[in-house]
C-alpha cells in the first residue's frame, strides 16, 4: 500500500480480504484508509526508520538532489548507500525527504547535517557524496570529512556540456528549439493544420505529433526534437507561410519570425552541425541511466566519447586541428557545398 501510495483503495481491498478469508482473523479485518494511513505513519514508519539506522551505523555514502514537487515546494532528497552486514552487500536506500524554502549551499548544508545528527549518523564517516554536480554543498562537506570522495551525476554533466555550448551558439538556434514545439503543443488548430500539410508534401508517409515539448532539464528530449526539426525543415516553411493569414496579430508576428529563421541557409547549417554531436551525447546519457549497466562499459563508453570528441578537433600531439582538416560530418559538408555553391 504505502509502495504504490495506493492508500485510497483500502476501502475497497477490506472487503475483498474479509469476503475471501473465511475461517481466519482476516475476515474480521476492520481497516480504511484513514486506519491505514495511520499505521503506516506510526507504526511502519519508525520500524523501519530504526532497522535502518541501526543497519547504517559505521561508513556510509550519501546521494543529495534538490527538486520542486507538484505542489512547487522544494523538497531535498537524501539517498544513503551502505554496506549491509547481515546480507553481506552494498544496499542504496532512500532516506529521507526535507522540505526545504532557501536553497543556498548553506542551507542545503544544514539541512543535511541536521537530518544526519537527528538519526546519530557523524558527518566524518561519510566517506563518499553524489550529487547533480553543484560544487558549493560539497566544499562544506568536505571540510567536515576530508577524506569523502565527490562522485557527479554523469548524466547531469554531460546534460550540462551540451548546455554550455549551445550557450555559444546563436540565440535563435534555441529560440526556434523552443518556439516551433511550443506553437503546436496548445493548440489541436494549429496540429491538424500541420498533419494535413505534412500530408499533402508527403502522401506515403503517415506522420502522427509534431513534436515532442522543448525542456532543458528533459535530458534525451533535445536532440529529438533538434532531429525532427532538421528532417522536416521544408515542411515547416511551408506551413509557417500558409500560417500566417490565419493568425492573430501577435502570432502572425511570431510566424514571421520562425519563418524567416527557417529560411537562413546559416542557421540550417547549425542544425545539421549539432544533431549528431547532441545525438552521440544523447546515446551515451541514455546508456548511463541504465538500471543494471555494466560499470567497465560504461567507463568505456564515456572514454570513447571523449576520444572521439577530441579526435575532431585536435591532433595526436594535442593541438588544435587547422579548420580545414577538422571533421564536421559529411551531412554538414555536403549541406555547406550546396551553401557556397549557390
Amino acid at each position: 500500500m504505502a509502495c504504490h501510495s495506493a492508500i485510497l483503495t483500502m476501502d475497497h481491498l477490506r472487503e475483498i480480504i474479509a469476503r475471501n478469508a473465511q475461517g481466519r482473523k482476516l475476515r474480521n479485518i476492520k481497516m480504511h484508509r484513514r486506519k491505514c494511513t495511520k499505521i503506516l505513519t506510526n507504526v511502519v514508519n519508525p520500524t523501519l526508520n530504526e532497522q535502518l539506522i541501526a543497519d547504517v551505523q559505521g561508513k556510509f555514502s550519501l546521494i543529495v538532489n534538490e527538486s520542486t514537487d507538484v505542489s512547487t515546494a522544494k523538497q531535498l532528497c537524501i539517498i544513503v548507500q551502505y554496506y549491509n552486514k547481515v546480507k553481506k552487500k552494498i544496499l542504496t536506500v532512500f532516506f529521507y525527504l526535507i522540505p526545504v524554502i532557501h536553497t543556498s549551499a548553506d542551507d542545503l548544508f544544514n539541512a543535511i547535517k541536521d537530518c544526519l545528527t537527528e538519526i546519530k549518523l557523524n558527518l566524518v564517516d561519510c566517506v563518499g557524496y553524489a550529487s547533480d554536480g553543484a560544487s558549493s554543498v560539497w566544499t562544506r562537506i568536505a571540510a567536515v570529512a576530508p577524506h569523502c570522495i565527490k562522485m557527479a551525476c554523469i548524466c547531469h554533466l554531460l546534460s550540462l556540456c551540451v548546455q554550455y555550448a549551445f550557450e555559444k551558439f546563436p540565440l535563435s538556434l534555441g529560440f526556434l528549439l523552443a518556439e516551433i514545439p511550443k506553437w503546436c503543443s496548445k493548440s489541436t488548430v494549429r496540429r491538424e493544420a500541420y498533419k494535413m500539410l505534412y500530408k499533402v508534401m508527403n502522401h506515403n508517409d503517415d506522420q502522427k505529433a509534431p513534436f515532442e515539448k522543448y525542456s532543458t532539464t528533459r535530458w534525451l528530449v533535445r536532440g529529438k526534437v533538434i532531429f525532427r526539426i532538421l528532417t522536416i525543415w521544408n515542411e515547416l516553411k511551408a506551413y509557417f507561410l500558409t500560417a500566417q493569414p490565419a493568425c492573430t496579430q501577435v502570432a502572425r508576428f511570431k510566424a514571421l519570425i520562425l519563418l524567416d529563421m527557417l529560411k537562413d541557409p546559416i542557421l540550417y547549417l547549425y542544425f545539421h552541425f549539432v544533431s549528431p554531436v547532441v545525438a552521440e551525447f544523447d546515446r551515451v546519457n541514455a546508456f548511463f541511466q541504465a538500471t543494471d549497466a555494466d560499470p567497465e562499459e560504461m567507463f568505456t563508453e564515456l572514454y570513447l566519447q571523449n576520444k572521439s570528441l577530441c579526435g575532431t578537433i585536435f591532433d595526436l600531439e594535442g593541438k588544435p586541428l587547422a579548420i580545414h582538416k577538422v571533421d564536421f560530418g559529411g551531412k554538414f559538408l555536403s549541406e555547406a557545398m550546396k551553401y557556397i555553391s549557390s
